[in-house]
């Protein structure tokens, strides 16, 4: 929990310090990840790239400002892994609270994009951990097995 406390403040502190429309490189994993910041009005994005050549892959934060420009109160508002044709969304229905619930969007290479093949609300991530299909995307995705 530590953890991602240092990080959230991180972020809060690039919201306020980084200009509008501005994007901020934060690390490089000797070529195998890169982290980067994106400032947008009221929100702020962290993407970070995998760059193994076996499992690529793209994990974007999304956090919404629910504090002021001086004062941001960072929220995670959805978190979208793409992988190979796929693309899974995790959007939260209240931001910053899990518990409130989290709809699950999942598209494929099948779907072009437009349409999900998979709408569903979840009551925690523990919940979406246990679902054989995503369990299973996730692991094809990432190249790691989930517990």
């Amino acid at each position: 929990m530590a953890i991602q406390n240092d990080e959230i403040r991180l972020l809060n502190s690039l919201f306020k310090s980084l200009p509008r429309n501005s994007r901020q490189a934060l690390k490089h994993y000797d070529g195998h990840k890169r982290i980067t910041v994106y400032k947008g009005d009221t929100y702020i994005n962290k993407t970070t790239q995998n760059i193994d050549p076996d499992y690529p892959y793209t994990f974007i934060r999304n956090l919404t400002n629910l504090g002021t420009k001086k004062n941001p109160d960072l929220k995670d508002a959805v978190n979208v892994l793409y992988g190979g044709r796929n693309e899974i969304k995790v959007k939260y229905n209240e931001p910053g609270n899990p518990a409130k619930g989290l709809r699950v969007l999942v598209y494929g290479e099948h779907t072009s994009g437009e349409l999900p093949v998979m709408n569903q609300v979840f009551p925690s991530f523990e919940e979406i951990r246990k679902n054989p299909y995503l369990k299973k995307l996730f692991e094809r995705i990432t190249g790691k097995k989930i517990i």
